[in-house]
């Protein structure tokens, strides 16, 4: 298992950031070429599962299903469940600075070891980097995900809430 982390500061506040996440509507328009398109399969108060289209070369597109959940105050998990990334686990925990917010993400990917780890941590962390730039090209989405009011989340809200909704 190779496990790859990155951190980056985000010109935007904590509700922007994890609405970001979980509007799977942007994907295809935003990136296109990094990570395809999305389709909902189910949603439930903290989690959505969906599967990812992700084309690799002109006529040729995977499919993987995915798990997208968000565990209050400030973590997100997606879990590749079946295609071609099966097996595949990334977190994120955001932190809220003022009208920033820093996101630490770890990627884990299972298979990899030693130098064949090393060549592909380094692409791995530059494509972590190229979905940030892509979203922050665009000024990040607003309006964000609808189910975020569900846990007292506003898409304006400079930090999580300090417990669960009431």
């Amino acid at each position: 298992m190779t496990t790859v982390r990155h951190s980056i500061r985000v010109p935007y506040a904590f509700g922007v950031v994890l609405g970001q996440f979980f509007d799977l509507e942007h994907l295809p328009h935003v990136h296109p070429r990094t990570l395809g398109r999305a389709v909902v399969r189910a949603l439930g108060h903290r989690e959505v599962v969906a599967d990812l289209y992700t084309k690799l070369a002109p006529g040729v597109e995977v499919r993987s299903r995915f798990l997208l959940t968000f565990s209050p105050p400030d973590r997100i998990g997606i879990e590749l469940a079946s295609g071609p990334g099966r097996g595949v686990v990334y977190g994120a925990r955001l932190f809220a600075d003022g009208a920033e917010t820093r996101v630490v993400e770890e990627l884990r990917v299972p298979g990899f070891r030693g130098l064949v780890a090393s060549f592909f941590r380094g692409r791995i962390r530059r494509a972590m980097r190229r979905v940030w730039d892509e979203d922050l090209r665009v000024r990040m989405c607003h309006g964000g995900w609808p189910g975020l009011e569900a846990v007292g989340i506003h898409s304006t809200t400079a930090s999580p809430p300090a417990g669960p909704p009431a």
